[in-house]
């Protein structure tokens, strides 16, 4: 299976999706590696709004650097858990409910 970083190609070898998981292995490269560590770096806080809370659902999916193709459709993905050297990672497909969620109203 083919996913995405950025627009970066990579294989997620054994494959296995579940209740909107999605688990396997990256066959990462060196450059892969390095590009998703400097991002991630880069970028630690990509998931915060301006306030330290978390974004909001959509803004959340929409700013995820993580994606797979679903024929025409690019479906956004978050990155759960990413071991670099073994490429073992766990992806969803929805944000996670927050509790803040409930009690931001």
């Amino acid at each position: 299976m083919q996913i995405f970083f950025l627009a970066r190609p990579i294989t997620l070898q054994e494959a296995v999706s579940s209740d909107g998981w999605l688990e396997g292995r990256l066959a990462l490269t060196d450059d892969d590696r390095t590009a998703i560590e400097t991002w991630e770096e880069m970028n630690d806080s990509w998931y915060l709004d301006d306030d330290g809370e978390r974004l909001d659902d959509q803004t959340l999916m929409g700013a995820t650097p993580w994606s797979y193709r679903r024929g025409e459709t690019t479906v956004k993905l978050l990155r759960r858990f990413i071991d670099h050297a073994t490429g073992d990672a766990r992806f969803t497909a929805h944000a996670p409910i927050q509790l803040t969620d409930y009690l931001r109203t």
